[in-house]
């Protein structure tokens, strides 16, 4: 996006999951990259054959989805 235009404000944290998809599916992250901060969180799986999978995944978010 240049930078003399003018970019609509993220969603603010309160607000819906289906109001935070409506926001992202007309905006670009590309536009937003400097809002962001990367965070870790650790996902333990255990498949139906009772095997145990760890994986950790890095996002780039600015809010949490409750």
């Amino acid at each position: 996006m240049p930078e003399d235009k003018k970019r609509d404000p993220m969603p603010p944290p309160d607000v819906t999951p289906e109001e935070i998809g409506e926001f992202w599916d007309t905006h670009s992250l590309a536009d937003y990259w400097d809002e962001t901060e990367e965070v870790e969180i650790q996902v333990n799986l255990k498949s139906r054959h009772n095997h145990r999978c760890q994986f950790i995944v890095k996002l780039l978010i600015n809010y949490t989805l409750l």
